[in-house]
């Protein structure tokens, strides 16, 4: 089965009957008054119309055409006329020979010019899209690679949590000898390390779900209206035992009655956690970490966790917040895979808001996160 090829822009050769019939009527009108109109602007004005025709036609010979037709046309009409060797009707027809062949140089040229433009264009539509094809293909290829990925990693995670919880469980029962005494306290500080080992295993298996579940888009959102101030102090006691053994001092500045936020609280709380961790892990013993809160209806809620501690180069800030990143020096000083802020960034951009991070070396770390105003909960009037 053949198919009619399409047209390109700007060709007129599918109309070629209608043209053939509009360059006949425009030759003989023009002939037609050159011999019949006495004055000869009027006739080169016919002549030239003529002409300009052929810009409406399929190619630039076209022109050149008729050119030559308005050129015989008025060799014709100049023999024709009752005074062929009048020096002035000579000169009026040569003035309309050169004044034809020069509109027809102009136009055949502006129309070659323009055909190589519409090629041109056409060209660089189908290169367009080639390319877009091209992209997509490699957007789909990487969309399946990342879900195949999302997708056993994930798998294995919950395959590696049913021990990890058994490891947990038995030596926490034999850590605390739960059935009677152990006998060596060697032993209890094996159970200890088993313990914390597998504690930190788990949450590092947890971490790595999560960044499974939001890359595949997986993870649902639990709206809730959730207290800032006690979220904020449950979050503080959850970490109160790691600031104490790294003797850092833990203060929160939140005051009480700020409205409610309308948000996920156990991906909040997991997000502060985060961000409190973080900075008692790097912050020396003798420093500070503060956490602030406040919300209006009008602008949003903001929580920022700061520290003293050693802080990040600006150079490096993209590497901490990128998945895995490792600041330089760090992995060999401090356990973690840098999942934590990450993670806490895509939660936190799930509630359609924002987190920043500020750092200077020697200074220490500001790390904010803004809600949206959508988010604030008005209080309630009272009565």
């Amino acid at each position: 089965m053949t198919m009619a090829s399409t047209p390109e822009i700007g060709d007129t050769r599918t109309n070629q009957p209608w043209s053939v019939v509009a360059v006949a009527a425009a030759a003989v009108l023009a002939f037609v008054l050159d011999l019949s109109l006495p004055a000869s602007s009027v006739n080169l004005l016919a002549y030239l119309g003529m002409v300009l025709l052929g810009w409406w036609l399929a190619r630039p010979r076209d022109v050149i055409a008729l050119a030559v037709l308005a050129t015989v046309l008025v060799v014709v009409s100049q023999s024709a006329s009752l005074a062929p060797t009048d020096p002035s009707g000579l000169a009026d027809s040569g003035l309309s020979l050169l004044a034809i062949w020069a509109t027809a140089g102009v136009l055949a040229e502006a129309k070659r010019r323009c055909d190589d433009l519409h090629k041109g264009c056409d060209s660089l539509s189908a290169q367009l899209r080639e390319q877009t094809a091209r992209l997509s293909a490699a957007r789909t290829h990487a969309e399946l690679t990342n879900r195949t990925a999302s997708d056993l990693l994930s798998g294995m995670s919950h395959e590696l949590r049913t021990p990890l919880n058994a490891i947990i469980g038995f030596s926490e029962i034999a850590r605390t000898e739960m059935f009677g005494p152990i006998g060596s306290d060697r032993y209890r500080e094996y159970l200890q390390d088993i313990h914390e080992s597998g504690r930190h295993l788990l949450g590092l298996i947890n971490d790595l779900l999560d960044v499974a579940r939001v890359d595949a888009g997986k993870i649902e959102m639990a709206d809730q209206d959730v207290d800032i101030t006690a979220l904020v102090r449950e979050c503080i006691s959850g970490v109160s035992d790691q600031a104490n053994g790294r003797q850092v001092t833990l203060t929160a500045d939140v005051t009480d009655g700020l409205p409610p936020l309308r948000a996920d609280q156990r991906m909040l709380a997991q997000v502060l956690l985060n961000l409190l961790s973080n900075a008692i892990k790097f912050t020396a013993a003798g420093g500070q970490v503060r956490i602030t809160a406040w919300c209006r209806p009008n602008t949003g809620c903001v929580l920022q966790v700061s520290d003293t501690g050693k802080g990040i180069a600006l150079k490096n800030i993209p590497l901490a917040l990128a998945p895995f990143g490792q600041v330089p020096d760090s992995a060999l000083r401090y356990q973690g895979t840098g999942l934590g802020l990450p993670l806490s960034k895509a939660l936190v951009e799930l509630h359609s808001g924002s987190l920043d991070l500020q750092s200077e070396l020697g200074i220490g770390t500001t790390v904010t996160v803004r809600l949206p105003a959508e988010r604030v909960r008005a209080m309630p009037k009272v009565a």
